[in-house]
């Protein structure tokens, strides 16, 4: 299985365009050694064995969000049918890049993938508004073992 590293965010990806300096940002990648499309990446994404039991929680506070949590909102989502999918909205989408924002706009979370040599690595980050909470600082440490987790289902997905 490929590993999961920690990068530094680019600074000419959605993700920086997309935060403040003072947000919290995180970059982890992985590199398949094969051509992997977005849509590809991101139906593999949420539709990982890691990311199944969030869109079922997400699923129960359904009425609330702006998108459904289904297979069909995974894949109208890749096919870039729609804007939204569960709590998130698109913000920028390119052909190798996805950045989504939460409904109360304080989270984002970005995918891309990046072509070399017959290979791709696959990006994975996140931004948090106002990071200085205590209870946000508490929760670090679990969102980086969470988004590691989610991105190694994604890549195990992306393998078979």
């Amino acid at each position: 299985m490929a590993a999961i590293t920690t990068c530094a965010v680019p600074p000419d990806s959605l993700l920086a365009a997309g935060c403040a300096p003072a947000d919290y940002m995180d970059c982890f990648t992985a590199e398949l050694p094969r051509a992997v499309s977005l849509q590809d990446y991101i139906t593999a994404f949420y539709n990982s064995a890691a990311f199944r039991p969030e869109r079922w929680a997400l699923h129960l506070i359904g009425p609330k969000l702006p998108g459904g949590t289904g297979g069909e909102d995974v894949r109208k989502l890749a096919a870039g049918e729609v804007d939204t999918f569960a709590a998130w909205t698109v913000e920028a989408r390119t052909d190798t890049a996805i950045l989504m924002r939460d409904f109360q706009q304080r989270t984002c979370s970005w995918l891309a993938v990046k072509a070399h040599a017959g290979k791709t690595r696959l990006y994975f980050g996140s931004g948090v508004q106002r990071p200085d909470g205590a209870l946000v600082k508490a929760l670090m440490p679990f969102h980086r073992f969470y988004a590691k987790a989610l991105l190694k289902s994604a890549v195990g997905a992306l393998e078979r």
